[in-house]
């Protein structure tokens, strides 16, 4: 009963492979041109030392790398901070 039913919640819509191919390369595309390393780097550069932030500010290229590849998925994927610090 559940395979039946599952099978046709997702077989309800026709898709052409090729037109989902296509979407796909666009939107690898898209993603990876949200948030740069140099955009990171610049804001890394303007944060102040302090003993939470000094692990960022001292990091490695491989941490920026990380740190951009985070921001691009939460944007892609509509992620908003509910609350930005603990300050506020």
């Amino acid at each position: 009963m559940f395979q039946e039913r599952y099978k046709s919640l997702y077989n309800c819509v026709s898709c052409d492979p090729q037109q989902m191919a296509a979407l796909l390369e666009e939107t690898k595309l898209d993603i990876g041109n949200v948030v740069g390393r140099c955009s990171v780097s610049f804001i890394i550069d303007d944060i102040k030392s302090s003993i939470l932030s000094d692990h960022i500010i001292n990091g490695t290229r491989k941490l920026r790398d990380h740190i951009t590849v985070l921001f691009t998925i939460m944007i892609s994927h509509g992620f908003r901070f509910q609350k930005i610090s603990a300050n506020q």
